[in-house]
């Protein structure tokens, strides 16, 4: 089975955090007067979310667990995030799986600030299209409501999506969103503890996951990078209208077709007048995506529908941001997953419209990076 989206855990799974996580355990129960010398009693603190594990293994009550938490971070925010490790031929697994244009997107229950930071250090975060993890208040911790939330938001295709996890919940959130899941006993749950839970596969090493999800000899098209467009004939015109139609059709839901279609012209001139216009093409030199920009603010970024998921977006985004100046962008606010994309990448509401800029009772947002 090929998957085109893959949902990475990271601990246990891209990273080996032992060191990290339990010292920063030990910490935390140390602060509440429990002395454990043996950092190895406290490796069942990796992967699960860490006020269910203080509740189950040490049978804390909800505050003695949420204040736990709160002396872990204490120490794992300055100390042990850094004390971390790749698994060895994990950089070669993640750019072969971008090289052959697989969509890979973080899906773990550290907190969302955390594992950025974890991804930044060891500089693999260009690998990843989306990073999806818990809130501070332990929202989303559980990786059935993660991966919901995921499917939800990029609105993957069940088929097509697998979740890689070293821990039950991994193998669990999977089954319960109805999709494929590998189990990968290389990190710190045992092959009794994920065949329990019934993942598709299980992988010993990661030798062997590169050989379950990279295509061997694969003719796959890449993506190329992003190229100015200069010369905006009716045929180019043509090809990124398509792109424009096919990527609102799937996102703005809160339009009929009719709108869309009456909003078309409109798109156009603004394709033949905008002063700086960027594209991503595959090899034939079809058009993926495009990314508009004028003055201080980007006024248009689209995906072409089949190819979201795929990093397409954030390279667009990188090269509008590159220009000086650049730094606002406006979105509908009935577009949860446009919203998402943004906040994700750093950008913040700073004024909201009640109608878009042609009247139409379609609320926008404001945001600035």
């Amino acid at each position: 089975m090929t998957y085109q989206n893959i949902l990475f855990d990271l601990d246990g799974t891209i990273t080996d955090p032992k060191e990290g996580i339990t010292k920063s355990v030990q910490y935390a129960l140390a602060k509440l007067g429990i002395y454990e010398k043996n950092l190895e009693a406290l490796t069942s603190f990796i992967g699960p979310p860490l006020a269910q594990s203080f509740r189950e293994l040490y049978a804390f009550g909800e505050s003695d667990a949420r204040q736990a938490v709160e002396y872990y971070r204490e120490y794992f925010k300055e100390t042990g995030i850094f004390q971390n490790a790749l698994f060895g031929g994990m950089v070669d697994l993640l750019a072969g799986l971008q090289r052959q244009g697989r969509s890979l997107i973080l899906a773990t229950s550290k907190p969302t600030v955390f594992a950025r930071r974890i991804l930044e250090h060891f500089r693999i975060e260009k690998y990843f299209a989306e990073v999806h993890g818990s809130e501070l208040d332990g929202t989303r911790s559980d990786k059935t409501e993660l991966i919901a939330y995921i499917m939800q938001q990029h609105k993957l295709d069940k088929s097509g999506t697998v979740m890689v996890g070293d821990r039950k919940h991994d193998i669990i959130g999977a089954r319960n969103n109805g999709i494929s899941s590998i189990g990968v006993t290389f990190g710190y749950g045992s092959l009794e503890e994920l065949t329990g839970a019934g993942p598709t596969t299980v992988c010993h090493s990661v030798d062997e996951l590169k050989k379950t999800l990279l295509l061997r000899g694969s003719n796959q098209a890449t993506v190329a990078e992003v190229r100015a467009i200069g010369i905006r004939d009716s045929e180019t015109v043509d090809r990124l209208t398509a792109v424009w139609h096919s990527s609102v059709s799937a996102t703005h839901d809160f339009l009929t077709a009719e709108e869309i279609r009456s909003i078309e012209p409109e798109v156009r001139q603004g394709l033949q007048l905008i002063e700086y216009l960027y594209g991503c093409y595959d090899e034939d030199r079809q058009p993926l995506g495009f990314v508009g920009m004028q003055d201080d603010k980007i006024e248009m970024l689209f995906v072409e529908a089949k190819q979201r998921g795929r990093g397409i977006g954030k390279k667009l985004l990188e090269a509008a941001l590159k220009h000086e100046g650049v730094r606002y962008v406006d979105v509908n606010e009935q577009n949860g997953q446009g919203c998402a994309f943004y906040a994700n990448r750093g950008f913040r509401i700073v004024g909201r419209s009640e109608l878009d800029s042609q009247g139409r009772p379609y609320p926008i947002l404001h945001l600035e990076i």
